[in-house]
């Protein structure tokens, strides 16, 4: 049986590359995600860019672009559902 490639990452410390570092891993989790949603059937992706990542204020914004995008897609949503995909 083939053994899937494995990835090492080898970072070091200080502030400045602190910084650099969480850019590397948002660029790793995004190319995860972009590949697992590539077969994926349906894809629902609000629009929270506005949004800042500790603006918890902001949550009832949050969850109306979660309802927009969703009501946005769900005829083909229920497509997939009735038919079966």
């Amino acid at each position: 049986m083939a053994r899937s490639p494995k990835i090492g990452l080898a970072l070091s410390g200080g502030a400045a590359r602190g910084m650099a570092h969480i850019e590397v891993f948002n660029a790793m989790q995004y190319e995860k995600i972009r590949l697992a949603t590539k077969s994926a059937d349906i894809v629902i992706e609000p629009d929270v860019s506005s949004i800042g990542m500790f603006a918890f204020y902001k949550a009832d914004e949050a969850i109306a672009q979660g309802y927009k995008a969703t009501k946005k897609i769900l005829p083909k949503l229920q497509e997939l559902i009735h038919c079966g995909g």
